[in-house]
């Protein structure tokens, strides 16, 4: 067992629930981030090529919410993994992006990408990036369903965006064209509502 404490808040434990109930179907693709923002100062021990610095190793929290989604150990495929160096030490990554692939419990291939940004700036150097919390948004047959800010729930704040969030939102394909329930896409003939709601 991994020993990060995110794993053991009751938001975890209905994410997962959802996510092995069976009535979204199985696991399609997962899409985890995790930024800071503003970024980790200079001179942090996360800058430190001798200490294990780096993006990764510190924001290891979206290879973690991946794992837990699909109760998978190591991947079983990197696909492509590209690094941003940090411009201070190019040995330490100050982002990376990453596709690999795993198998989940029933043996089945699950494509999934993570990002993750020790350096990211605020927006017009004002703005701090809350929308880029750590995440993770899993596709599964019929839903997206969505984790955010999955791994700071002990933030005491009124702010929204420092509490735990979990959205999902199911997708119905349509034998035929019929009365749109919430909006049509005529392109691929599916129509998003939210879940339970017609």
């Amino acid at each position: 067992m991994e020993a990060f404490h995110w794993q053991f808040h009751p938001a975890a434990h209905v994410w997962r629930a959802l996510l092995e109930s069976g009535k979204y179907g199985k696991i399609v693709s997962t899409n985890s981030k995790m930024t800071a923002s503003p970024g980790v100062p200079h001179g942090d021990i996360r800058w430190q090529f001798d200490l294990a610095g780096g993006s990764l190793m510190d924001a290891t929290y979206a290879l973690s919410f991946t794992r837990y989604a699909l109760r998978a150990g190591v991947p079983e495929e990197v696909v492509t993994a590209s690094a941003r160096p940090y411009d201070r030490d190019p040995r330490v990554d100050a982002a990376m992006n990453a596709t690999m692939i795993f198998k989940d419990q029933e043996g089945r291939s699950v494509h999934s990408s993570m990002y993750t940004d020790i350096g990211r700036s605020w927006l017009a150097g004002v703005i701090p990036r809350v929308w880029e919390l750590p995440q993770i948004e899993v596709e599964t047959e019929k839903a997206n369903i969505m984790f955010y800010n999955a791994m700071m729930p002990h933030r005491k704040s009124a702010l929204p965006y420092a509490q735990h969030v979990l959205t999902l939102k199911c997708t119905i394909t349509l034998p035929s064209p019929t009365r749109p329930l919430v909006r049509q896409n005529t392109r691929n003939n599916t129509q998003e509502v939210l879940c339970g709601k017609t």
